[in-house]
C-alpha cells in the first residue's frame, strides 16, 4: 500500500492508498522497479536494490494514470525501460475517460525519469497530447456521478502486454466501447489488438 501525503512524500499523513496489480522489471543498474495501479491519478512505484527482498516505500511516479494496469519491460540491447499504460489527466478521469488514452514512454535511468512519450491509441473526445504533466494534490480521483453524454466513438484501451523479439516490440491489448462491454466486464466481447513496432519507433 501507499502511505504518502498529498505531495507524494511517504509520511503517512494522508492515510492508506491502494497499490495493486504490480509489474516489475530489472533495471540496467541491477535494481528492480515496481510499478502498480492506484486510485490517486498516478502509477505508483517502488524500488528494490537487493533482488526483491526489500522494497522502498511506495510513492507516486511521474506517470499520470487512471486506476488501470500497466506493463513495463527492459529492452535487451540497452537495458532501457519501456512502459505502456493509460495516461490520462485527473480531469479526464472525472469526465469518464479513465482508459481513453494508451501511451508509451522510455526510461534510460532505471525508472527515475521518463521521456520519448508516444500516444498509441486515443478516444474521440480527448485532446491529442503525447505527454501529460504529473498533477497535485496526489489523492483519490474518480469519475463524476454524471459525466454527461459521451461521443459516439468513445472508446477505451487497456490491459497491455509487451514482448520483445529481436528489434521489434509486439504489443497486445484490448479495445472496447459501449457496444463491446464495460471496461473490466465482458472482456471476451472486446477487440483483441496486436501491433508490431520497431524498437526505434518508441524513441522517435
Amino acid at each position: 500500500m501507499g502511505w504518502f501525503d498529498f505531495q507524494g512524500k511517504p509520511n503517512g499523513n494522508c492515510g492508506q492508498t491502494s497499490c495493486f496489480e504490480p509489474i516489475m522489471a530489472e533495471t540496467k543498474d541491477g535494481n528492480v522497479l515496481l510499478l502498480a495501479r492506484s486510485t490517486v491519478g498516478r502509477l505508483v512505484q517502488s524500488f528494490s536494490t537487493d533482488g526483491g527482498e526489500h522494497w522502498s516505500a511506495v510513492v507516486p511516479s511521474e506517470l499520470p494514470s487512471s486506476e488501470s494496469p500497466a506493463v513495463v519491460v527492459a529492452l535487451p540491447k540497452t537495458g532501457d525501460l519501456l512502459v505502456v499504460w493509460n495516461q490520462v489527466s485527473r480531469e479526464e478521469i472525472r469526465r469518464g475517460y479513465r482508459r481513453g488514452r494508451l501511451s508509451s514512454a522510455i526510461s534510460t535511468d532505471g525508472g527515475h525519469s521518463w521521456g520519448h512519450f508516444k500516444t498509441i491509441e486515443r478516444s474521440v473526445g480527448l485532446e491529442d497530447r503525447d505527454r501529460l504533466p504529473a498533477e497535485f494534490p496526489v489523492k483519490m480521483v474518480r469519475a463524476r456521478d454524471w459525466v454527461g453524454p459521451l461521443p459516439d466513438k468513445w472508446a477505451y484501451f487497456h490491459y497491455p502486454n509487451l514482448e520483445v523479439m529481436g528489434d521489434q516490440v509486439i504489443l497486445r491489448y484490448s479495445r472496447g466501447s459501449p457496444w463491446l462491454g464495460i471496461a473490466e466486464q465482458n472482456l471476451s466481447t472486446q477487440q483483441s489488438m496486436m501491433r508490431v513496432y520497431p524498437i526505434t519507433w518508441f524513441y522517435e
